[in-house]
């Protein structure tokens, strides 16, 4: 799969338009620093490590089950390092909130505890929460040793802005960074699109693209201005 097929490719597995083929290379050098979260079930981190094989990816995924997918999955790659953290804006013990859909686990849980998420989408249930380490982003660059990182991509559930702000750093040297945004409130306390980008701005970055079709979550491409 070529690096422009990959970025739309992820664009319309989020149910959201293609970029009309944006290569990645034009933003990225190809041994780029990758940071993927959270990682799921390692789909598209495995896509990563298929597209950008001289890149290094770093992808964490705190949901146990989810972890353990993604390692199996993701076992054979040498470029792929995935850990059992969430981020957030500081390092510390959190509660996560577990969704399922029809009794099985989903994509929609969170460190922050659902709210109007559980109107747009009542099929999905928040019926459990459980404990769950996180880290922020500049701790666990100077904890690994990560001399900088260039691409960042995160899908966090209303938490993206709290990875970034754990980020101060590490977003010096960020090229591009595409996140998931919150357009309501979708989970208690999240920080809505307007307020993440006024905060990406102020660090040096512009929208590059961006899809909102929904009430409550959209995505969108940001590069360093």
């Amino acid at each position: 799969m070529k690096l422009d097929r990959l970025l739309s490719k992820f664009w319309k597995k989020k149910v959201v338009i293609s970029l009309d083929k944006v290569d990645l290379l034009n933003y990225l050098p190809s041994n780029a620093v990758i940071i993927e979260a959270g990682a799921f079930d390692g789909e598209d981190t495995e896509d990563f490590a298929k597209c950008l094989p001289s890149a290094q990816i770093h992808s964490f995924e705190c949901l146990p089950e989810y972890y353990e997918i993604a390692k199996k999955r993701t076992q054979n790659y040498f470029n792929i390092h995935l850990y059992p953290l969430a981020l957030s804006d500081k390092s510390e013990l959190l509660d996560f909130y577990v969704s399922t859909r029809l009794g099985e686990l989903s994509a929609s849980g969170s460190i922050l505890q659902p709210k109007l998420h559980k109107e747009v989408h009542p099929e999905i249930k928040f019926e459990k929460k459980i404990k769950v380490q996180a880290i922020s982003i500049d701790d666990w660059s100077a904890k690994y040793q990560i001399g900088h990182v260039d691409f960042i991509w995160l899908d966090l559930q209303g938490a993206e802005m709290k990875a970034l702000q754990g980020a101060s750093h590490t977003l010096a040297n960020v090229k591009a960074i595409f996140t998931e945004v919150s357009l309501i409130e979708t989970y208690e306390g999240v920080a809505l699109y307007e307020n993440l980008k006024t905060f990406l701005f102020s660090r040096g970055f512009k929208v590059e693209r961006e899809y909102l079709p929904y009430q409550d979550m959209g995505n969108v491409f940001f590069v360093k201005a």
